[in-house]
């Protein structure tokens, strides 16, 4: 298993993760994967807004999580879960939106459930 570099960056909502894509042979590329949220099977993503949780549909990109089928990508990034501090490793996926986009994700399951789920990029959640 790979494991990150002692120094590694441990930020909460950033992730430094290493996935491994299979296929004629084996290489290595260093990804930052950064955690987007939580959230039960099927369920909603809980955000505060204006000092309460509201709830909003999981989206990565413009294709919502729960609506389409997962496929599953060859490869897996570890990735630390940011309220447990456990590390995980997580299958990549791709999900297709109606109108053919194409979102790509991590997700572990962080217990019975319970889904972490993370996109590949250091940017600001949408």
């Amino acid at each position: 298993m790979l494991q990150p570099p002692l120094d590694a960056p441990r930020a909460a909502d950033r992730i430094k993760g290493r996935e491994q894509i299979q296929g004629a042979g084996m290489r290595q590329t260093m990804i930052d994967w950064r955690f987007l949220a939580s959230t039960f099977d099927g369920g909603p993503w809980m955000r505060p807004v204006e000092g309460k949780l509201k709830e909003f549909p999981l989206m990565i990109g413009v294709v919502h999580v729960w609506e389409q089928k997962w496929g599953p990508v060859l490869g897996t990034v570890e990735v630390t879960d940011p309220r447990h501090h456990r590390r995980f490793q997580a299958r990549i996926y791709e999900i297709r939106g109606k109108d053919s986009s194409v979102a790509r994700f991590a997700a572990p399951e962080f217990s019975n459930g319970v889904w972490g789920f993370y996109v590949p990029g250091s940017s600001e959640p949408e």
